[in-house]
């Protein structure tokens, strides 16, 4: 019988000059904050939560954008994950610090972004995102803070 773990984060961004910057985290590979639904949280809150956790930075939670992955666990035989994404939106100036979970945050453009992440899944994610984005911002911005 298939076990499940679920996990919920967020495509991260700022908006720079009309762009919108990505912001990744590393910890064996780039990607999205991200991590376990813990006891008494929904999607959301744990999205917002590792956000917190993750980068150290409060974000605006969009969740009229919503993707989810599904992969297998190697290190667990017989177990899948899926993992919820929202899109999330934080300030300008806002910046990211590395926590003890993560070596390393960065904040790149698209192009840049879709290079340094690792799993296909997560490359269609972010091309949705930055779909979603960009469609957002040219009806004036409602995810820009």
């Amino acid at each position: 019988m298939m076990q499940w773990e679920y996990s919920s984060g967020a495509v991260l961004y700022r908006m720079q000059n009309g762009e919108p910057m990505y912001i990744l985290v590393y910890d064996s590979h780039y990607g999205f904050p991200k991590g376990h639904i813990e006891p008494g949280e929904d999607e959301q809150q744990a999205a917002l939560r590792e956000i917190r956790e993750e980068t150290g930075l409060s974000a605006a939670l969009d969740t009229r954008f919503t993707e989810r992955i599904e992969y297998d666990l190697p290190k667990k035989p017989g177990t899948r994950k899926r993992v919820t994404f929202f899109l999330a939106a934080c300030g300008a100036k806002d910046e990211p610090q590395a926590s003890n979970e993560i070596r390393r945050v960065r904040v790149v453009p698209y192009a840049e972004a879709r290079e340094l992440l690792w799993l296909d899944s997560l490359k269609t994610v972010l091309e949705k995102a930055d779909r979603a984005i960009r469609q957002q911002s040219r009806r004036s911005a409602p995810l820009e803070r």
